[in-house]
């Protein structure tokens, strides 16, 4: 049900994550901690679409559901729909440690390799919310962070550390697709999770 009270039959849906990638390189040692974060374009990653196709599937039984249109999302025509269900980049901590108190600032989808006193850890994550707003008044209904279970506050995993590129930013051409490849796997699994929480 709309904010408004009525009824929802019609969903327009549209991810807004970008085809890209984050990097993010933490080094540290006991109280002191760097971080850089170096942002990959990937040309024809097209996750925005694959995001908006799943969501169109889920909801599909039991809505009318589309992509928004490029006119309804630059405002130019008004959208034809009771909801629109928006996918977008958000920011978290990172929660590859425990109560780590130098935890480095994630947002949106990327890989994350930590180097310190004690550990390397290497891990992708996806860092997006999952928003429902009512076509008509631009309210929100619900939203939803990303997850994949757990008591973590986003979609992150462990990655094998060989997915890392070291110290080639940007890195080579061949390194690319595993790192977008591992993203894209936690994207589809948080998808399946946080779509289950919005029923």
């Amino acid at each position: 049900m709309t904010s408004d009270g009525r009824p929802v039959r019609k969903i327009a849906v549209v991810s807004q994550l970008g085809d890209g990638f984050h990097l993010v390189q933490e080094t540290g040692k006991f109280f002191s901690t760097s971080t850089e974060d170096a942002y990959i374009p990937v040309p024809n990653w097209k996750i925005d679409e694959r995001i908006e196709l799943r969501i169109v599937e889920a909801l599909a039984a039991r809505f009318t559901v589309a992509p928004m249109t490029e006119d309804e999302l630059e405002g130019r025509s008004p959208v034809d729909a009771d909801a629109v269900v928006w996918v977008a980049a958000a920011g978290d901590t990172d929660n590859f440690y425990v109560a780590d108190p130098h935890s480095a600032f994630l947002q949106g989808l990327g890989l994350y390799h930590s180097t310190g006193t004690l550990a390397e850890v290497t891990g992708v994550f996806a860092v997006y919310d999952i928003a429902i707003f009512g076509a008509k008044t631009k309210r929100e209904i619900v939203r939803h962070r990303a997850k994949v279970g757990g008591l973590s506050s986003h979609a992150a995993e462990f990655a094998d550390q060989r997915l890392w590129p070291g110290n080639d930013r940007p890195p080579r051409a061949e390194q690319i697709p595993p790192i977008r490849d591992a993203i894209t796997a936690l994207v589809d699994k948080s998808l399946d999770w946080t779509l289950k929480k919005l029923d």
